[in-house]
């Protein structure tokens, strides 16, 4: 079922920023935002893969920052589960370049995540089952570096902000499997002629 995305919360407090550079982490706000609902933390462990007593005190941990917030109980088995859901429909990071302490904060979240997309790719390659080849490849690593004019740069904005919203318009469901997409999009500082330098 497509999801109407509505409200954003922008992760900017020195505290919700300083909480998101641990991997697991943002693992669990990535979980909780395909899920798209309150849920527990034997349904986050579940969509992990991961056991339940090694999430507790990351959650309490986002909780404590405002990054999740509880939202009810519910009755699983013969106990009741908290349900925690996301601030808003969406999260995301405020990045503030002239601020040193900022840019420091929110490089070490994206330290984070490319941390995740080493260990994603490495075990993809290692489970035997990663398509490297045609139609159905689902598996690729690498660094493209290209030459952007103006209107090409804005084309690039567009097509990431289509993939941000193909990542994120649906959850859970029979018949689709997770995907991690990881990028970081920067112009670079190149030699130029006669010493000068060309962004790129």
């Amino acid at each position: 079922m497509r999801r109407t995305r509505s409200s954003v919360h922008f992760i900017e407090s020195p505290r919700q920023q300083s909480a998101l550079a641990a991997p697991l982490r943002q693992e669990i706000i990535d979980a909780a935002s395909a899920h798209g609902g309150p849920m527990s933390v034997a349904e986050l462990a579940g969509q992990l893969g991961r056991p339940a007593d090694r999430l507790y005190f990351h959650v309490r941990a986002l909780v404590r920052v405002g990054l999740l917030v509880t939202d009810g109980e519910r009755k699983e088995g013969r106990h009741v589960a908290t349900l925690y859901r996301l601030p808003a429909d969406e999260v995301r990071l405020k990045y503030r370049p002239r601020d040193k302490r900022n840019v420091q904060r929110v490089t070490a979240v994206v330290d984070g995540v490319l941390r995740l997309a080493r260990r994603d790719f490495r075990r993809r390659m290692l489970s035997g089952d990663a398509m490297v080849e045609g139609p159905k490849r689902d598996t690729r690593g690498g660094r493209l570096k290209g030459w952007l004019d103006e209107e090409q740069s804005e084309r690039l904005v567009r097509l990431l902000g289509e993939i941000h919203e193909l990542m994120r318009e649906n959850g859970p469901r029979e018949g689709a499997r997770a995907v991690a997409f990881t990028f970081v999009c920067v112009p670079v500082d190149v030699p130029g002629p006669k010493g000068k330098k060309k962004r790129k």
